[in-house]
């Protein structure tokens, strides 16, 4: 079923095999032992690496990061600003 008409593993089966091993369903032996199968499933996990690494660290960086008041723009909103800061 995986195999083409050369006894060789297909294409798809190759992507499911690497899209499988990053959703964590690991390997079931039927990747082939081509070097172009190998880089693919490298570049996955390579790629599933550097995504969740920024993802986590930007989410890290947005829930530690203080909340400041709005800058005032204008005069008069740093006139409210001040007469709010006095009271």
């Amino acid at each position: 079923m995986w195999r083409n008409r050369y006894g060789r593993l297909s294409g798809g089966a190759v992507v499911l095999e690497a899209v499988g091993t990053l959703l964590g369903q690991g390997l079931f032996g039927r990747l082939s032992t081509r070097h172009a199968s190998h880089i693919l499933l490298a570049s996955w996990l390579f790629f599933g690496v550097v995504v969740g690494t920024a993802y986590r660290s930007s989410l890290i960086a947005s829930l530690t990061i203080p909340k400041y008041p709005k800058r005032p723009e204008t005069l008069e909103e740093l006139v409210t600003y001040v007469e709010n800061r006095e009271k």
